[in-house]
């Protein structure tokens, strides 16, 4: 082994103590600066002259090695230092540089590592008598705030000089003669000049225990569940969705402050309006108002507060309802939802965070996730794992109608079907809503679905503007949960270029009833097509506008154009509550003649045909 030489002396490792807090237990044992035994142990080169705090997300290979062999730890209590095994559990640490960058993500440190006074004094053993016990790694993530031991809000500051304290930036690293539980800041008092010394405070004086730094029995509960996810060799994914989740709704408060006001008891809501007004403050001062502000508050009682509430929220029965007045809150002035700050973070975040989270907020923010993490990719899909593109008709399903929307009043019955059924389709397919009209046939280019924007302009006016997403949450709900749904993109494909053929139309109206007196009705070619269609939009549940007219585009221009004068008349008649006798007997037949194409393309393959309906006629030429 070639490097450094081993330290005459070493240390165990605490539980859960981070490495800068090891290296300051080890520099007051040896009485060595920690920067010297950083250099000597290969965390860092003799060029640096800080110990810098991407060490916290883990070693490289040769560092971890360099430092096994001049500390004599293993691997496994070398990693134990460091938030590495946080990785898969704690998006930020997974997210954040873990060598030779400063971390971009704001919930990983707050701006001090925060800690307990009683827990730094140690447990009573000689070693901690001497050294003190341990700068804990847990106590630089957000989303730990309290000491459940000793039962107290940790503390982001030192009593004495009111600097940020601990050891995220581990200060004077050149400094051997300070106890690891001293205070290493810099009184602000200090002028300039030469360097002044330190505060030098204990931080480990429990004596200034208040009630107020006591939490409560629930917030305690609450940390006791987060650290059991952070620490759980259970399933990791979760685990990440939920802190994802977690920080995402926390920063919703914070943006919707005070209008989320209620959701904080009394006794904690001026912690967070202090935080609330440094921030608005620091935006001012730096003119960074319009950037989001996602880290957390470094003071324990305002981050608590923040993030029980937050998981309050979460918890709720009906998270859309709940989420909905915050998230209205955003839109001030000319600023819409989905270009307010907070919609921003969410669309960045989207990926990481829960379904039941993104199904809730996606449709009041109108600010949709990306594929592939790109802030300009295409609309990522909203449900997975339930309903498909392929299960969703044209024309929103009649049943479907009655049964979502037909309350809602919205005047065009036509607009509300057609959008709500591109609406479905985007929401299992993502993309745009032109290229989610396309899979069900609508045609984009002719209709620029114009009537996706005349429902949401009726919305906006309507008592209540989110009546029609909620309806439409709730019929996805409802299919997610549908055990066997019809594949109408299967039966679009199956009837792509359509039509009754000649000898199925000869055998259909010789089945006709005789018409009494000299008029007799038309059953030409064009009223064929016409048929054709009327059993296609049975079948496929479309609309008539999008149906294939293969017989219609094999006429001349002229009689095309005669063609599609009449489609309407002869439509209406087939289509009407109570039709003329002759429309009424066509139609129940081609009614008839509709389930027995449905069967057939519905029928799986492997199934032996019992009886053979009057199938597609695919392309034939007319007789």
């Amino acid at each position: 082994m070639t490097g450094p030489e081993p330290l005459p002396r070493s240390l165990d490792p605490l539980d859960d103590e981070s490495l800068p807090g090891y290296l300051l237990r080890l520099s007051r044992r040896l009485n060595l600066p920690p920067l010297y035994l950083a250099r000597r142990t290969g965390l860092t080169t003799s060029s640096e002259h800080q110990v810098a705090r991407h060490l916290m997300l883990g070693l490289t290979p040769a560092a971890a090695a360099a430092f096994s062999y001049a500390t004599r730890l293993s691997t496994d209590e070398i990693t134990g230092l460091t938030l590495a095994p946080a990785r898969l559990r704690h998006q930020p640490a997974a997210v954040s540089a873990p060598r030779g960058r400063t971390p971009t993500d704001q919930w990983l440190f707050t701006s001090a590592s925060r800690h307990c006074p009683a827990c730094l004094a140690g447990n009573g053993s000689p070693i901690q008598d001497q050294l003190g016990g341990a700068w804990k790694k847990s106590w630089l993530l957000t989303v730990v705030f309290a000491c459940p031991l000793h039962q107290v809000f940790l503390q982001h500051q030192c009593p004495a000089c009111r600097q940020p304290a601990g050891v995220r930036s581990l200060l004077r690293p050149a400094d051997s003669s300070l106890h690891p539980a001293q205070c290493r800041a810099t009184p602000r008092a200090s002028g300039p000049g030469k360097r002044e010394p330190a505060c030098a405070h204990r931080l480990d004086d429990a004596s200034t225990r208040t009630p107020a730094s006591i939490p409560g029995t629930r917030l305690l509960e609450f940390q006791a569940r987060m650290t059991d996810l952070l620490r759980s060799r259970g399933p990791a994914e979760p685990a990440a969705r939920y802190f994802t989740d977690l920080r995402l709704v926390t920063a919703l408060i914070r943006e919707s402050w005070p209008q989320s006001r209620e959701l904080i008891t009394d006794d904690m809501a001026h912690a967070v309006q202090r935080h609330a007004d440094a921030c608005e403050q620091v935006s001012l001062s730096q003119r960074r108002s319009r950037l989001p502000r996602t880290g957390a508050p470094p003071d324990a009682i305002a981050c608590a507060a923040l993030l029980h509430a937050a998981d309050t929220i979460l918890t709720a029965a009906d998270l859309r309802e709940t989420l909905a007045p915050l998230v209205a809150s955003l839109a001030t002035g000319t600023c819409r939802v989905s270009r307010s700050r907070w919609a921003r973070v969410f669309v960045r975040d989207s990926d990481a965070c829960s379904q039941r989270l993104r199904q809730a907020a996606e449709p009041l923010t109108r600010a949709y996730g990306r594929t592939g993490g790109r802030s300009r990719g295409t609309r990522a899909p909203l449900r997975s794992g339930g309903f498909r593109p392929e299960h969703i008709a044209a024309y929103l399903q009649q049943d479907w109608y009655d049964k979502y929307f037909s309350r809602l009043g919205i005047p065009s019955v036509k607009a509300l079907r057609r959008t709500a059924a591109v609406c479905l389709v985007q929401l299992a397919a993502g993309g745009s809503l032109a290229a989610a009209a396309q899979f069900p046939g609508i045609n984009p280019n002719r209709t620029l679905f114009t009537t996706a924007t005349a429902v949401r302009d009726w919305a906006r006016i309507h008592a209540d503007p989110a009546c029609f997403d909620s309806a439409l949450r709730a019929l996805a709900d409802e299919l997610d949960a549908a055990p066997a749904l019809i594949d109408y993109h299967h039966r679009r494909a199956a009837l792509l270029d359509w039509y009754i053929g000649d000898t199925d139309w000869q055998e259909l109206i010789s089945q006709l009833p005789p018409t009494p007196g000299p008029v007799q009705p038309v059953l030409n070619d064009r009223k064929r097509q016409e048929a054709s269609n009327f059993a296609w939009v049975s079948i496929t549940q479309g609309e008539h506008l999008f149906a294939p007219r293969p017989l219609q585009a094999l006429q001349s221009a002229a009689d095309q154009e005669h063609w599609a004068r009449h489609r309407s008349t002869t439509w209406s008649q087939l289509t009407r509550s109570a039709p003329k006798k002759h429309y009424a007997d066509l139609k129940n037949l081609l009614n008839a003649l509709a389930r027995g194409v449905t069967y057939s393309i519905d029928r799986p393959a492997a199934q032996p045909a019992q009886h053979r309906p009057a199938g597609p006629d695919r392309g034939r030429q007319p007789g």
